[in-house]
């Protein structure tokens, strides 16, 4: 049987190595009809391969779509690449969900995404800075970023039938409360790891992945007892890197928090906010350059209670924002209360973080059968 070529371009970044392309990183070590091949498309010219399946991740992450100049210089691009591979994917893994290259879909086979608004007719408006609750704070609260920038619109929304949901940051490989060195020198393994993807050289990358993989399930296959944990809410973030419209949630939730003494606020080491997440028993998780966060499965890794700015209004994979696996807050923390006496409700609240590590645990375990058959659904498809 012919195996599929496919080649996967990226731009060596850890997001990527540690999280995007991981599950293409285990297939291309596991048997299946796949010859996968990893490029980096910074440093190599596409057009000098061939294949069944390009692949093509965060290349376009910086450009702005609103130029005539660069849609035109990347349909170029996306059209010369269709004379060397029979099918083409742009894999956007973009924090924002609202964010999307309307453009390019003409001009591509499958278009790939962290999570989805629940209604497609949203598509057809601007969002304010680009995200769904950056709008939801410039309307009502009147915050403006300098410059604007709105979110591209699509104006028919039947082209939205190629996207698809790949998976979000929570597949991926995070460090846990155990002591060992994988886990103290996170920071320079993940930095060796991005590096080593520059060369092509995925082999040391699988072995790594798969050691921190191996410890995350360890982790969330143990008991969990929220009544041995300590009686402090994990609230640790900034708003100091976002636009103002974006970062304004952090801050309207800071001020709010300052009548809750149990919340641990400010900047620690990796080391301490890692050992926090282990014995908190309640980890607040605001949104950050979008809805879905490293600390919301930090939080399930660690086995404390979620409790974010509600997310029903969109769609995802692994989706541990469900009901009964997370505190949901209102945009405006005027729910707030929901938090008082939080630690009389342990009990009632160890439910949603079993159920939240159960599906955590599940999309893990699951996530190369994810991969694969989005790829075969691509390459299966009749032009």
């Amino acid at each position: 049987m012919k195996r599929q070529k496919i080649i996967i371009a990226h731009a060596h970044t850890s997001i990527e190595i540690f999280h995007s392309l991981l599950p293409f990183i285990r297939l291309s070590y596991s048997e299946n009809e796949f010859d996968i091949k990893f490029i980096d498309h910074k440093i190599f010219n596409l057009n000098n391969y061939q294949a069944d399946l390009l692949i093509i991740v965060r290349k376009y992450q910086y450009f702005d779509p609103s130029t005539g100049p660069n849609q035109k210089a990347i349909i170029s691009e996306l059209k010369d690449y269709r004379k060397n591979y029979s099918k083409i994917v742009y894999f956007d893994d973009n924090a924002s969900v609202t964010y999307m290259f309307f453009f390019i879909f003409p001009f591509i086979d499958s278009y790939w995404v962290r999570g989805l608004l629940n209604e497609n007719e949203s598509y057809k408006s601007a969002f304010y800075g680009a995200r769904t609750f950056s709008n939801f704070y410039h309307e009502k609260y009147k915050v403006k970023d300098d410059p604007e920038y709105y979110s591209p619109t699509c104006k028919d929304i039947t082209q939205l039938k190629k996207v698809k949901i790949a998976w979000n940051i929570g597949i991926g490989c995070f460090p846990t409360n155990e002591r060992s060195l994988k886990n103290r020198y996170y920071k320079i393994i993940k930095k060796v790891s991005t590096g080593l993807s520059i060369t092509s050289l995925i082999k040391p990358i699988y072995f790594i992945t798969d050691m921190y993989l191996e410890m995350m399930k360890n982790e969330l296959q143990k008991d969990i007892n929220l009544g041995k944990k300590v009686n402090l809410i994990h609230a640790r973030f900034s708003s100091k890197v976002y636009h103002k419209s974006i970062g304004f949630q952090r801050d309207l939730l800071t001020k709010k928090l300052k009548n809750y003494p149990n919340c641990l606020s400010g900047k620690v080491e990796l080391k301490q906010y890692i050992k926090e997440c282990g014995y908190v028993f309640a980890t607040l998780s605001p949104f950050g350059w979008g809805e879905i966060c490293y600390r919301d499965f930090e939080a399930a890794i660690g086995g404390s209670i979620l409790i974010k700015p509600d997310m029903s209004h969109l769609i995802t994979w692994p989706n541990i924002y469900q009901d009964e696996t997370y505190i949901s807050l209102d945009w405006d923390f005027n729910n707030l209360s929901l938090l008082e006496n939080l630690e009389n409700k342990k009990e009632k609240f160890s439910k949603y973080v079993i159920k939240s590590r159960e599906i955590y645990l599940n999309s893990l375990n699951s996530f190369e059968d994810r991969a694969k058959n989005l790829i075969n659904n691509v390459i299966q498809k009749n032009n």
